[in-house]
C-alpha cells in the first residue's frame, strides 16, 4: 500500500482525513504552441518585444496595427489553423530603414467599359473602368478603390497624373516584398485590360533595412514554443536565430521549437543559398521568382511563413512523425503554371536544404518539408535531422519521458536496484525508472511516435550517478518512424 504522504499520524480529534495524489493521473497531453515575429505599425496597441496571446483576426489588428506585417501574417496563421495557440512577437521597423515604393503607371485610353483585377499579396481588389477613361483617370479610379478597402500592407497610395505610388506601411527589406500585379488568374476568370489600357508596376524604390531580432528572441526565452515563423532569410537574419534556437534545445533551457521561413529567388540562386546552410532548427521555404524581390506567384514571403507554419501545425499537433507532404497551404496563390517549380526543380531545391512548394490548380501544398541541416562537424553528409518530423519528434520525447518519470516518482527517495524498502516508502530504483520509461514508449509505439520497443529496451539504461547518489543517468536510443512519402515501382506485364 502507497504511504500517506502529507496526513500526520498523531491526530487526535475524530474524523475522516484525505489527501489527494495525482501521480497515477500519467499521460500528461504538452501543449503546441505557435509563436510569430513580424513587425508592426506605429499604431499598434503592444509595444514592441512583448510576447501575446492572439486570440482572434480582430485581436492581431488591434495590437499589432491594421494592415501590419504581423496583424497579416496573424490572419494567414489563423485562416489555416484556427484552433490552434497562437503567440506573436511584434518588432518596430528598422531604425534609419525605408520603406519600399511601388509605381503603377497607366497607359492609353480605355476603348471599352472593362475592370481592373489589381491583385495584393493573393487579395483581388475590382476597379470598375469606363471606355473613354484616360490613363490619368483609370490611375484615380484605382486611388478611389484603394480608399475603400482596409487591411491594405500600404501607408498610402496617391494618384499623380497616369500613376499611383503605393508606399509600404512597414520600412525595410521585406517590403519589396509585397507582391502587386493586375489579373493574377488571368484569361480563366475572365481577368484582363479592357481595350487600349496597359499598365506597369515597377519598385521603383526599394525598401532598406532589417529590424533587430533582439526582442523577438529575448520575448520567447523560457517559454516553450513548438512552431515559430518570421520572414527574415538573410544568412546573418538566420545565423542570429539558428544561435538562439540552439540554446533553446540546450539542457540548460529545454524550450526546444523549430523555426520556418520562406524566401524568393530563381533555382540557381536558392540552391545557391540553401548550400551554404546548415542549421537543423530552421526550414526555409523556397518559392518561385525571377529574382529575389519579384516572386512569380501573387503572396508576400511574411504570409506565406505563416500559412506554411499553420499547414505544418495541423499535420503534426498530434502526431509528430506525420509527414507534411500534401498539407494544404491555405489563403495563399500558386505561381502561374509556367512559372511552378518542375519535379526536378524541387528536388535539387530539397537536395539543397530548401522546401518548395507545389502548385494544384490555384493553390498550394507542401512537400515533404526538411530542414537547412546537411552535413555533420566534419563536413560529411548526415541525414539525420534532414526532416522536420524527426526534430518534432525529439521534442515531443524530450519534454514527456521527464514529466511521466517525475509524475509517477515525486518526492522519492533514490536507491540501488534490489534495495528492500517497506511497503508505502517513496522510493525508487533505476530499474523501476526503466520499466517506467519502457512502459512510455510503448505508449509511443502504439501512437506511432516511435517504432521496436524490444530493440529500445535492449539499449535503455538507468543508472545512480558514482559521483552524485542524488542523480540517476538516463540513457535512450529511440527509434523514430519515418514518413510514407516516396515509393518505387516497378511493374512487370505480359501479354
Amino acid at each position: 500500500m502507497p504511504a500517506i504522504q502529507v496526513i500526520p499520524q498523531d491526530i487526535r480529534t475524530r474524523g475522516d482525513y484525505v489527501e489527494v495524489d495525482n501521480s497515477g493521473a500519467r499521460g500528461a497531453v504538452v501543449s503546441k504552441r505557435a509563436v510569430l515575429w513580424g513587425q508592426r505599425s506605429a499604431d499598434g496597441q503592444v509595444a514592441e518585444g512583448e510576447l501575446t496571446p492572439v486570440l482572434s483576426v480582430s485581436d492581431a489588428k488591434a495590437w499589432f496595427g491594421e494592415g501590419s506585417m504581423l496583424a497579416l501574417m496573424a490572419e494567414a496563421y489563423i485562416l489555416g489553423d484556427p484552433g490552434g495557440e497562437l503567440w506573436a512577437v511584434p518588432l518596430d521597423d528598422p531604425d534609419g530603414g525605408t520603406a519600399a515604393v511601388r509605381t503603377l503607371t497607366f497607359a492609353g485610353s480605355a476603348d471599352e467599359d472593362g475592370t481592373l483585377a489589381l491583385y495584393v499579396h493573393g487579395r483581388v481588389i475590382r476597379i470598375a473602368i469606363a471606355e473613354g477613361d484616360t490613363q490619368d483617370e483609370q490611375a484615380a479610379a484605382v486611388e478611389a478603390a484603394l480608399d475603400e478597402v482596409s487591411d491594405l500592407p500600404f501607408a498610402s497610395w496617391t494618384a499623380t497624373d497616369n500613376t499611383v505610388a503605393l508606399v509600404a506601411l512597414n520600412k525595410g527589406t521585406i517590403g519589396n516584398l509585397i507582391d502587386v500585379r493586375f489579373n493574377a488568374r488571368g484569361r480563366a476568370a475572365d481577368e484582363q485590360l479592357p481595350a487600349g489600357v496597359s499598365v506597369s508596376v515597377t519598385l521603383t524604390t526599394p525598401g532598406v533595412g532589417v529590424p533587430s531580432l533582439t526582442p523577438a528572441i529575448a520575448a520567447i526565452s523560457g517559454e516553450r514554443f513548438t512552431y515559430c515563423a518570421h520572414p527574415y532569410s538573410d544568412a546573418a537574419e538566420l545565423a542570429t536565430i539558428e544561435a538562439a534556437y540552439a540554446n533553446r534545445w540546450n539542457y540548460e533551457y529545454q524550450d526546444y521549437g523549430h523555426v520556418v521561413t520562406a524566401r524568393v529567388g530563381d533555382k540557381g540562386t536558392l540552391a545557391t543559398y540553401g548550400e551554404g546552410l546548415n542549421g537543423p532548427e530552421t526550414s526555409v521555404v523556397a518559392l518561385e521568382g525571377s529574382d529575389g524581390n519579384t516572386p512569380s506567384g501573387s503572396h508576400w514571403v511574411p504570409m506565406v511563413a505563416a500559412a506554411v507554419l499553420a499547414a505544418v501545425a495541423v499535420r503534426t499537433r498530434n502526431l509528430a512523425t506525420r509527414p507534411v507532404d500534401g498539407a494544404k497551404v491555405v489563403g495563399i496563390m500558386a505561381a502561374p503554371v509556367g512559372e511552378r517549380w518542375t519535379r526536378k526543380d524541387r528536388d535539387a531545391l530539397m537536395k539543397a536544404g530548401l522546401t518548395p512548394l507545389i502548385g494544384i490548380g490555384s493553390g498550394l501544398v507542401l512537400e515533404d518539408m526538411v530542414t537547412l541541416y546537411q552535413v555533420d562537424e566534419s563536413d560529411a553528409e548526415d541525414a539525420s535531422f534532414r526532416s522536420i518530423n524527426t526534430r518534432l519528434a525529439l521534442e515531443d520525447m524530450a519534454v514527456e519521458a521527464p514529466i511521466r518519470v517525475r509524475q509517477t516518482y515525486p518526492g522519492h527517495v533514490l536507491v540501488p536496484d534490489g534495495t528492500k524498502v517497506n511497503s508505502g516508502v517513496p522510493a525508487v530504483s533505476p530499474a523501476e525508472i526503466e520499466g517506467t520509461i519502457s512502459g512510455l514508449y510503448s505508449e509511443w509505439v502504439g501512437r506511432g511516435l516511435a517504432v521496436d520497443a524490444v530493440g529500445f529496451n535492449k539499449t535503455l539504461d538507468a543508472d545512480i550517478n558514482p559521483s552524485n547518489n542524488r542523480m540517476v543517468d538516463i540513457f535512450l536510443e529511440p527509434r523514430i518512424p519515418g514518413g510514407y512519402v516516396i515509393s518505387r515501382w516497378r511493374i512487370r506485364f505480359a501479354l
